[in-house]
């Protein structure tokens, strides 16, 4: 006799839409998909970036790892799954969750981020940072994350010293 062999439940993954910020539940190993609330096309898969790329725009509901030798330069980047650079950034604005800065990685533009990690032997050549909120979609859009009239405190970057220096004062 034959037998139909249970089928495995589907793997699904949860991403946050850049155009409206609502979660959605959808397939693992999907790419590409339509919003259901805002209807608008979302690219839903990890972005790796290993050589030299250059386009007006990059946004992924996924993650987007720019690697050692790789070097991304865009207008607008927006990684909903977070934004990992150990080579070199260039962009007008970059937006992500959670950003990580590597050893030795460059990055160029402004950045707005729930969370910053930045490795002391990385490069900042200038840019706005705006850490502690996310704005997901563009103006007018849904932002998830305390608004500056929330009262929540200013975050404050202090630069790391070396304990083998001393600064006096």
């Amino acid at each position: 006799m034959f037998r139909r062999a249970a089928a495995a439940a589907p793997a699904l993954r949860t991403v946050v839409c850049y155009h409206c910020a609502r979660a959605i539940e959808v397939a693992a190993l999907a790419q590409t998909l339509t919003c259901p609330c805002c209807y608008q096309r979302l690219r839903v898969d990890d972005v790796l970036i290993e050589g030299a790329v250059c386009v007006p725009e990059l946004r992924t509901a996924g993650s987007l790892l720019v690697a050692r030798r790789g070097s991304l330069r865009a207008g607008a980047i927006e990684a909903g799954g977070g934004l990992t650079v150990l080579g070199t950034l260039t962009g007008t604005q970059a937006r992500s969750p959670r950003v990580s800065i590597g050893p030795r990685a460059t990055w160029r533009g402004d950045c707005a981020a729930v969370s910053l990690d930045l490795h002391p032997t990385a490069s900042i050549l200038g840019g706005r940072f705006t850490i502690g909120r996310w704005l997901a979609g563009g103006p007018g859009r849904a932002s998830p994350g305390p608004s500056p009239a929330s009262g929540a405190p200013p975050v404050q970057i202090v630069p790391m010293h070396s304990p083998a220096r001393s600064i006096a004062p």
